[in-house]
């Protein structure tokens, strides 16, 4: 019975030591009893079994622990190494938190601005402060945080950064407690954006002081961009830009030209070379005509998007060719259907064109005059080619020189006397171009004096 008590008075020591353990921490213990007293033994497992559920408990515990602690340091570390302004605000608006980055680009201390209103940073223009404090108590009501947005602040240097806003609520289970704010800046951006508008605005506005109208042609053959002069009169030609922009080439242009251009353009693409084209344009009453220039649109890769033409009206030019062409056929008529011998020399005394009556005359073959300078002249004799060349060099200096008389030698050694009148004839420069010498046949004049 002794033996019996007092295992009994050591189990319940036992299990009296265990629970102190327990109590100061030691989740580790475990109650071990001798003996087969049913009621200690079921006290001692549930003791131990208790134990080794808050033992497990503790250990996910700290393991959640441990792994909060990590996360916190990752966003800490990416909070604080991220090029943007990250600032945390309570749904006051106070300021809670702010990484690095604002020094860097605004020039204000983190530490200064904790705890400030948004609306007394110094960094929000004054005339922004009402709408911006609106617009977050508007987010913060609603639950519903802005879009990206763009907007100016002032750095603590007085000069003004350009930043791209976007906000998250933070929301404990369905409470707003506060935002996370990320700012970007986008000064550089927006220069260089303003740049680009400023050369294109300055590139639209020299295209549209041209004679020329420019359009671009996709692969499709479609009207992605249009220039044209705002001074042309014909709106039969020339329209809105809008009139033109996703319409194909065929429904802009006559069948015939649409036609003519479509092989242009492949040929341009084909080759990857400028091509040329004059087409002309039918009104009622008139015929334009217009030159146009296709070049191959390429990207920064050097792959073809399509084209780009230029055009101009060349209506004048064409009408003023036609006119020198009917003029020159006139003239050419006169010039050889005239009873006079007439010679064209250029400035150093070469023949250039002789007409027929003067090949008669002289019994030669144009190709055997032309060409043929002072001292090679086979229809002169010596002193009529001293004579012909001082009378050349009168004339060259724009001295006015009378008509002379000189004597000719044909082809069979024949001689026959001529009256020579020559003139200047000057280019656009006010130079001489050429000698133009007619000359009269005064053989049978002579001889009858």
């Amino acid at each position: 019975m002794e033996k019996m008590k007092d295992r009994e008075n050591k189990n319940l020591q036992e299990i009296i030591d265990g629970l102190a353990r327990a109590a100061n921490g030691d989740f580790s213990t475990k109650i071990k009893l001798s003996g087969s007293n049913a009621d200690f033994a079921a006290i001692a497992k549930g003791f131990n079994e208790m134990i080794s559920e808050i033992r497990h408990a503790a250990d996910d515990t700290r393991d959640s622990r441990n792994e909060l602690e990590r996360v916190t340091k990752k966003l800490k570390r990416i909070f604080e190494a991220s090029n943007d302004i990250i600032i945390q605000v309570n749904k006051y608006g106070t300021l809670v938190d702010i990484n690095k980055s604002i020094e860097d680009i605004l020039g204000f201390k983190a530490d200064d601005l904790i705890g400030k209103h948004f609306a007394k940073s110094g960094a929000i223009p004054a005339k922004e402060i009402p709408k911006l404090a609106k617009n977050f108590r508007d987010a913060i009501a609603m639950g519903k945080a802005t879009d990206v947005t763009e907007l100016e602040l002032n750095a603590k240097d007085g000069s003004i950064v350009c930043m791209e806003a976007s906000t998250k609520l933070i929301k404990n289970d369905d409470e707003i407690e506060g935002a996370v704010v990320a700012l970007r800046d986008i000064t550089r951006r927006r220069r260089a954006e303003e740049a680009v508008r400023g050369h294109e605005e300055r590139l639209r506005s020299i295209i549209t002081s041209m004679e020329d109208f420019i359009f671009i042609l996709d692969m499709d053959l479609r009207f992605v961009e249009y220039y044209q002069s705002t001074e042309h009169p014909d709106p039969d030609i020339y329209a809105k830009t809008e009139e033109h922009l996703g319409k194909s080439l065929r429904d802009v242009f006559p069948r015939r030209v649409a036609q003519d251009f479509e092989k242009v353009i492949r040929a341009c693409i084909k080759t990857n070379n400028s091509q040329q084209l004059d087409y002309p344009w039918e009104l009622p009453g008139a015929t334009l005509w217009f030159s146009a220039r296709v070049s191959p649109l390429l990207d920064i890769n050097g792959n073809t998007t399509g084209v780009t033409v230029v055009a101009r009206d060349i209506t004048l030019r064409m009408k003023m060719g036609k006119a020198l062409e009917e003029s020159e056929k006139k003239y050419r008529k006169i010039f050889e259907n005239s009873p006079q011998g007439f010679i064209l020399l250029d400035t150093e005394g070469h023949i250039i064109d002789v007409n027929k009556k003067i090949c008669d005359w002289l019994g030669y073959e144009p190709d055997e005059m032309i060409g043929k300078d002072h001292i090679l002249y086979p229809f002169l004799t010596k002193s009529g080619k001293v004579t012909a060349m001082k009378k050349f060099f009168q004339r060259l200096l724009g001295k006015v020189v009378p008509a002379y008389e000189l004597e000719f030698v044909t082809k069979n050694g024949e001689k026959f006397l001529g009256e020579v009148l020559a003139m200047q004839i000057w280019d656009e420069q006010g130079k001489i171009a050429q000698i133009l010498a007619m000359i009269s046949d005064i053989t049978d004049r002579k001889s009858g004096n």
